[in-house]
Parts: C-alpha cells; sequence; structure tokens
C-alpha cells in the first residue's frame, strides 16, 4: 500500500536524523505541511509527514470504520523502514497515541508529542467533550460514525482553533478533514492502551495552554508518567500545528532536539 508521503528536503542538511511527523484524527500529511515541514527544513533538517491509510492522499486497504490503531502503527513501522535511518517521530493527538505505541516496538532517537492523546485513554475526555456538543455526539452514538463531531466549520474551529479564529479560515481547514475510524477511537478509549512503561525513547510533550481536547494537565500528567520533558504554551488550542503560534511550538521542539544532540 503506497501511502502519503510528503517531503521537505533542506538546502543543507546539517541535521542526519530526518523527522517524521504523523497527524491526529481526521486530519492528514497535509496539517504540517502548512508550517512545520518547511521550517524545519529550513534550519536543515529532512522532514517527513505521511497520511495515514485511508486519510488525506493515503488508500485504504479496508473501509475507514474498521481499521484499528495497530494498523496506523504498522503504517509508521512502514515508513520508517523506508528511511536512511530511524527517525524522530512527531505525533499530534490520536497520531501521539500511535507514536507512543510504535515507540514500544521500535528505538527511536527520540519522539516529541503535541498535544497527544494520554497512554491511559481518552474516555473521560470524550465524556467532557459530550457535554459540550451533545447533538454531535448523540448523532455519532446512533449511526457509529464520529464524522458528526466535526460536521462542520464551526465545529472544527470550537474543538481544533482559537473562538476568535476567522471562520473561513476553520472553514479551509474543515474541508480538508477525512473520515476517522470508530474502531480507532474505541482503541483510544480501552481497547489498545500503551504500555507506557515499555518507552524508553527521550520524549518531549508540548501542550496547548487553551486546547479543550487534552487540556495542559493532561500534558503534564503524560509527562509525569512517561517521564519526559514538557512545556505548555499559552493561549495555543489543540491544533498547535495549525495555530497562529505554531513557530513557538517548533522552536521550543528544535530547541530540545538541539539540546538532546540531534
Amino acid at each position: 500500500m503506497q501511502l502519503e508521503i510528503i517531503t521537505h528536503h533542506p538546502e543543507e542538511r546539517t541535521h542526519k536524523t530526518p523527522l517524521l511527523f504523523v497527524h491526529g484524527a481526521w486530519h492528514g500529511a497535509w496539517c504540517w505541511e502548512e508550517h512545520l515541514l518547511p521550517y524545519a527544513a529550513s534550519l536543515g533538517w529532512q522532514a517527513h509527514a505521511l497520511s495515514l491509510r485511508g486519510h488525506a492522499g493515503s488508500p485504504t486497504d479496508r473501509p475507514i470504520w474498521q481499521q484499528r490503531v495497530h494498523h496506523y502503527v504498522e503504517d509508521v513501522l512502514a515508513v520508517v523502514a523506508s528511511l536512511e535511518r530511524t527517525p524522530v517521530l512527531v505525533g499530534h493527538s490520536m497520531g501521539g497515541f500511535v507514536v507512543q505505541h510504535t515507540l514500544t516496538r521500535i528505538d527511536a532517537p527520540a519522539a516529541v508529542l503535541f498535544g497527544s492523546a494520554p497512554p491511559w485513554g481518552i474516555i473521560h475526555y470524550l465524556l467532557r467533550w459530550a457535554a459540550a456538543d451533545p447533538w454531535g455526539f448523540a448523532k455519532t452514538s446512533l449511526f457509529l460514525n464520529n464524522s458528526y463531531l466535526v460536521e462542520t466549520p464551526e465545529q472544527t474551529r470550537r474543538i481544533f482553533h482559537r473562538p476568535d479564529d476567522p471562520l473561513e479560515w476553520a472553514a479551509a481547514h474543515h474541508s480538508r478533514l477525512s473520515p476517522e475510524s470508530m474502531l480507532a477511537t474505541l482503541d483510544l478509549c480501552a481497547l489498545q492502551l500503551v504500555p507506557a512503561q515499555k518507552v524508553n525513547t527521550p520524549l518531549f510533550v508540548i501542550g496547548g495552554g487553551a486546547d479543550t481536547i487534552f487540556p495542559p494537565g493532561t500534558t503534564g500528567l503524560i509527562a509525569d508518567r512517561c517521564g519526559a520533558d514538557c512545556v505548555i504554551l499559552p493561549g495555543v488550542p489543540h491544533d498547535i500545528m495549525l495555530d497562529r503560534d505554531w513557530q513557538r511550538a517548533a522552536d521550543a521542539m528544535l530547541t530540545w532536539l538541539a539540546a538532546h544532540g540531534l
């Protein structure tokens, strides 16, 4: 299966270890291409982002609702195996959960989690989300289709962006969202939790101070549970990599990697 991979090559490669970015639910490699990929390449990194199967430009070998978290892990492992050396893994939201699972299978030089789902699962967070969007959750439960959670640009802005972001801007991102697997959502809830004790990779956890899905306290708990370094960016929402302050997150990540010799 030929996955969509977007790569930005630096004019002068000053870092031997590549970066591999993994998107979250409903997103695709495109969410990293807007800012993070070109910025990292401008600073000497070879930067790759994949679209998980069934997302954006990647095909799928089964209906999207049948995809499981371990299938997404297989996608990441396949891309890692295709690179000349094991990359730094960077995951957002569900992609952070996938990265954590991947780190139980391989030794990576480092990993960075952006607004990540926690290794202990997301049931508590889904219940809070349901309280904020009862109609969306009612339709999701009735039709077993979580696209109802991101059905409109207004929902997309409320979940992923700042409330004062222009609706037209949020709508442009909303138009690029893909369907997401209900089974993968259940995996994040309880069926495929991360055995965090098996993760020995140096971790850096970045959270948004205004993240309404995985709030700052969750970011701190992930760092404590995984023995990771941590930074919270005030005012930043869930989609850190698309936010107006994306460069603060990028600089924090690249500074941390440099401090670890990468």
